[in-house]
């Protein structure tokens, strides 16, 4: 097939058979605990309609780790989760400051930040950039399809492998002009003979920058072009494609269309592990437990019942197949409290057989250590709480120990908030506001969405590629990967008091080292709003002065005009008595 530039997508048909899909489609499987699939039971080796046995590599691992996915949930919990998910400032913008005159007062910010944050609850954005980025980070890119259903936006994904993106100008750090997404799916369906039968059937959606365009599904059979036919059309006139292009950059610059794989480049080193740690198992399997031996036993000596080995039992599996194996056919003496073990010659002898265990420490230590060789190389952190509370004790686990034992991880997580904010969070916000504008806020369930759609629209400006909009300066407020307990925090407030009124430091630094165990991500503002407090208790305080001054002077005037003593009416009727003489 002829090479193709981003800008010229391929029929869909052909999309899966382009080197990049097999590529993605790998790192799925490695995902998904899925690329070994289709290879011989590890025990047996057999291989599926032959009596073939295979060499040990060429089977399928009993013990399949799940590190893939754990490195990537960890570091999504990191930048997205719940607690740590940022909040978005809105800054203010002076005239001096402004460009094309686009200011934004004190009051024209706080309206926004209230609107991007309602932005963010109707748009699910905290689930949802969750599932984003664990798309992204495992698979390299990913692509997020907004629609707008019942005055709510809604995001969906696509499998990057599934997904044909064209730019502008072929350049695929500029934005979408039209997307291609097709990929095949089992249908069940009635057969020739009236019974119910599974066939592939592909699926597409185009999407450009004035409508969606669904196509009819149509069957995927062998040397077959698909006709394709749209058969639904929803328009929406934005003027620009509702989806942004993501994927996962890294401190290697990528700037292919598809990012950076978290755990690409260590896939060897996952089948290693996963070989080792299914070699540790059967092992421990076959030499784990004493082995019983007996000699003497004479050819029509019977020791025991007979029976089978089990084929396994796997709760998961519909055709209950165990993963570690067994083969049913293989004779086997029955054990059990039930079953005695009875011999009449005279010469027998049983013994039981056990193992050092000496392999299966070096099969461990071989095991952690290239555990601890991929979670290096990845930069993640992958801890249990008894291993961490181990190296410490107890009561002493603060949030710096914390982020001490998990700095590799912060590190890779500080540079993963900056990509995903710039490249993901950031667009996305920039999407929603510009859909805002162009409906101006009518059917959107947000408070003040019409009020956000006019101040939104003034920020257009012309360039010398026309107009574009220049949305306000947005800032990512991130929260702190671990908070101080209240022992913690005590000890804190209790340092820096004493370093204050020791005359150490002076007040100011003695706040800003504490304001942020208390959430304050602007320490500056924090001690504005701590002298305005003060002001306001102190002006409380005169007041109080004055008015309790006040009602003692009134008190004063009412007991005598001068503050004396008040001179005794005399008793109505009666007569004043004459001065006393000498």
């Amino acid at each position: 097939m002829a090479a193709t530039t981003y800008d010229q997508a391929p029929a869909p048909e052909y999309i899966c058979k382009l080197p990049r899909y097999q590529a993605l489609q790998q790192l799925r499987k490695y995902l998904k605990g899925e690329q070994y699939d289709g290879r011989p039971d590890f025990f047996t080796g057999i291989k599926a309609g032959s009596n073939e046995e295979v060499p040990l590599r060429e089977r399928k691992p009993c013990v399949i780790y799940p590190m893939p996915r754990g490195c990537v949930e960890q570091v999504v919990k990191f930048t997205f989760g719940e607690k740590r998910f940022p909040t978005i400032g809105v800054e203010k913008v002076e005239a001096d400051d402004a460009i094309a005159g686009l200011t934004i007062s004190e009051d024209e910010s706080e309206f926004l930040e209230g609107f991007v944050s309602s932005l963010i609850e109707n748009a699910q954005l905290r689930p949802g950039m969750r599932r984003t980025m664990r798309q992204g980070l495992a698979i390299g890119a990913t692509l997020a399809i907004v629609k707008l259903k019942s005055g709510a936006f809604t995001i969906e994904l696509a499998n990057a492998e599934d997904v044909h993106p064209s730019f502008k100008g072929g350049d695929p750090n500029a934005e979408l002009t039209r997307i291609t997404w097709a990929y095949t799916f089992s249908k069940v369906v009635e057969g020739a003979d009236g019974k119910p039968e599974s066939k592939r059937y592909w699926y597409r959606q185009d999407i450009d920058a004035n409508a969606f365009y669904e196509f009819a599904q149509v069957e995927d059979q062998l040397n077959v072009k698909p006709i394709w036919t749209i058969e639904k059309t929803t328009v929406h006139n934005l003027g620009f494609v509702p989806a942004r292009w993501i994927r996962n950059a890294s401190n290697e610059g990528e700037t292919g269309i598809d990012g950076f794989s978290l755990y690409g480049e260590f896939l060897d080193e996952f089948d290693a592990l996963n070989f080792a740690l299914s070699q540790r198992h059967r092992g421990i399997n076959t030499l784990g437990t004493p082995q019983p031996y007996e000699t003497g036993v004479a050819e029509d000596d019977g020791p025991g019942a007979k029976g089978r080995t089990s084929i396994g039992y796997s709760p998961s599996d519909p055709e209950n197949k165990s993963p570690h194996g067994g083969a049913a056919t293989t004779p086997a003496r029955k054990g059990g409290p039930n079953q005695i073990w009875s011999y009449e010659g005279k010469d027998v002898k049983v013994g039981l057989v056990e193992t050092t265990g000496k392999a299966f420490e070096a099969a461990t230590s071989h095991v952690n250590d290239i555990r601890s060789r991929l979670l290096e190389s990845m930069g993640v952190v992958l801890v249990s709480v008894s291993e961490v509370m181990g190296k410490t004790q107890a009561g002493q686990m603060s949030a710096k120990f914390l982020e001490l034992a998990y700095e590799p991880l912060l590190a890779l997580v500080d540079e993963m908030r900056c990509s995903w904010w710039t490249g993901a969070l950031k667009p996305l916000l920039e999407l929603l506001m510009q859909w805002t504008i162009k409906i101006d806020g009518k059917g959107l369930l947000i408070p003040g969405a019409e009020k956000a759609a006019k101040l939104l629209g003034k920020f257009y400006v012309e360039t010398t590629d026309g107009t574009i909009w220049y949305p306000p300066k947005m800032t990512p407020n991130w929260g702190e990967y671990f908070s101080a307990g209240s022992e913690e925090i005590a000890l804190a407030v209790t340092a820096a008091a004493a370093a204050r009124d020791g005359r150490l430091i002076p007040e100011k630094d003695a706040q800003k080292a504490i304001l942020p165990l208390y959430g304050r991500e602007d320490v500056n503002e924090a001690i504005e709003e701590i002298e305005e407090d003060r002001e306001l208790a102190a002006e409380r305080a005169n007041e109080e002065a004055a008015g309790q001054a006040e009602a003692l002077a009134s008190v004063a005037h009412s007991i005598g005009g001068d503050g004396g003593p008040t001179k005794p009416k005399p008793a109505r009727g009666a007569k004043p008595k004459p001065p006393t003489q000498g």
